[in-house]
């Protein structure tokens, strides 16, 4: 390779690295907001969703890290990159296919075992903003870790029931008798799986790319024979 040619595919790959990392800058922040928004939705936390978060949030780091080989002309740190990316592809794409593929009845013992590991003041928040009571529909006993929380603050207000009083007026026509939490959260759960999952299984892929790019860019720069060079 010439010095010619040298300068002029150093400036096309380093360009091609600055877009392929400025798009996992993007996609990363805005799938971790939309992931993390839909969590909140839920209102329990689950391995997946906890999951497809660390990766995107190491896939915002390993793209930072790539423009600052790239630009700042460390083969050593694009070393890393290459690597990292390479991980981070299989840990992507083992938390989008474990996404997709949760069948109904492990969604509700996911969050049955959510449910009951939560403290009644979570459980109340999410009656309240659910209009739901207990876990499933005619849940009575209190004692039950799938009960309803009875205090008046946690109440729902769309429903009125002789167990439950809510300490405020109902914002619209009660009904006499109040939905499961479970029929309430289960839609919103199934919707962030299938959206989390299908769009990081998706992107996972597009990783190779950058992988491509940070090794073609290394090569036009001719790697370093000795290990201290390289570094």
């Amino acid at each position: 390779m010439t010095s010619e040619t040298h300068k002029k595919s150093c400036p096309a790959s380093a360009v091609y690295l600055l877009i392929i990392n400025s798009l996992y800058l993007l996609l990363g922040i805005m799938v971790i907001a939309v992931v993390a928004t839909a969590q909140g939705k839920v209102n329990v936390n689950l391995p997946a969703f906890g999951g497809i978060i660390a990766a995107w949030s190491l896939l915002v780091f390993v793209a930072f890290l790539g423009l600052y080989g790239t630009f700042g002309n460390k083969p050593g740190i694009l070393f890393a990159y290459m690597i990292l990316l390479g991980l981070l592809f299989l840990i992507q794409f083992s938390s989008s296919i474990a996404a997709l593929s949760i069948s109904s009845s492990q969604q509700q013992s996911l969050l049955e075992s959510a449910w009951c590991g939560s403290s009644n003041a979570t459980k109340g928040e999410i009656q309240r903003h659910g209009d739901c009571l207990g876990f499933y529909t005619n849940t009575t006993g209190i004692n039950s870790c799938y009960g309803p929380v009875l205090e008046p603050e946690y109440c729902p207000r769309g429903c009125v029931t002789a167990q439950c009083t809510p300490d405020k007026p109902a914002k619209k026509a009660p009904t006499d008798q109040c939905e499961g939490c479970f029929d309430k959260l289960k839609p919103n759960l199934q919707r962030v799986l299938n959206t989390g999952g299908g769009v990081g299984l998706t992107f996972a892929f597009t990783m190779f790319v950058g992988i491509w790019a940070a090794w073609s860019h290394r090569r036009a720069k001719r790697a370093p024979a000795t290990y201290r060079e390289f570094l």
